[in-house]
């Protein structure tokens, strides 16, 4: 795949150097703080094993695989991705139905009727099963009361559109832990735009450089806010590595080769390694 390389990207070498505690930590929500999107291609098993969608085994087997092939050069595209992550159904919606198209189920050629409500009726049923399986991760909860009791101030940023993003923080209760919820449906525009790091950074009164950015996307959590100054911890569950990112916007190639133009601060496989707080003043690793 080819990437067109993205201004945002561009950074001094030089990591700076990081406070003994931070007074404020940004973080993210969903796949950091909230177990939601990871593994689809089992998600996308379990619903082919559960949905009554009539098709041949051998067919319905090469979905999930199919899906994210067609799926991963809309989300790598920025603009692409600014517009429709806001609309999560209708994403889905329409990669299922050209991933229809690339299995010769139906031809964009021809109205096949059929074929675009049984793709439209399983998107659909996928986004209520990842929406069942939302879970915070074990530690999310400890942690944030923790930071709290440190006197650290808490802000969460979230991408993604205002119904989806407030349902996550009104159903697992997180609001209570922060001191600013800022979510891209809302307040209208969405990581990593600058203003979003800027806005969020007026909320909690707080200077960029003794601020960290925590987060699972190396883009929108370690790169963009690298760029204004804060501190970018990424947090990497599943301990795939630079060489294993497959984030949105990404230059995989780069990552491979580890020549990302600005490494993150820190690497986190756990939530709970947050609170070993370096002692003095350095720059983190």
């Amino acid at each position: 795949m080819t990437f067109t390389r993205n201004p945002i990207l561009k950074y001094p070498p030089a990591p700076q150097p990081v406070a003994a505690r931070p007074q404020a930590i940004l973080f993210d929500l969903d796949d950091t703080l909230l177990d939601a999107y990871g593994d689809p291609h089992g998600a996308w098993h379990r619903l082919l094993g559960q949905f009554d969608h009539g098709l041949e085994p051998q067919v319905a087997a090469r979905i999930p695989g199919t899906l994210q092939e067609v799926a991963r050069p809309y989300w790598a595209d920025a603009q692409w991705s600014a517009r429709w992550r806001v609309d999560l159904k209708g994403a889905r919606r329409m990669v299922l139905r050209e991933t229809f198209e690339r299995l010769e189920l139906l031809d964009r050629t021809v109205a096949d009727g059929a074929m675009h409500r049984l793709a439209d009726a399983m998107a659909d049923a996928f986004f209520e099963l990842r929406k069942s399986e939302y879970k915070l991760f074990p530690d999310a909860l400890p942690v944030l009361q923790a930071l709290r009791a440190e006197g650290i101030r808490l802000a969460l940023i979230t991408n993604g559109g205002a119904d989806i993003q407030r349902h996550k923080v009104t159903r697992f209760e997180l609001e209570q832990y922060f001191d600013h919820v800022q979510i891209e449906g809302e307040f209208g525009k969405g990581k990593p735009e600058r203003e979003v790091y800027l806005h969020a950074l007026s909320k909690v009164s707080c200077e960029a450089c003794d601020t960290w950015m925590v987060g699972d996307n190396l883009e929108w959590d370690v790169l963009a806010p690298k760029r204004e100054g804060i501190h970018g911890i990424w947090f990497d569950p599943h301990q795939r590595g630079l060489a294993g990112a497959m984030h949105t916007g990404v230059p995989h190639a780069a990552a491979r080769e580890g020549r990302l133009e600005a490494q993150p601060d820190r690497i986190i496989h756990t939530l709970p390694e947050l609170l070993e707080l370096p002692e003095r003043g350095c720059a983190l690793r």
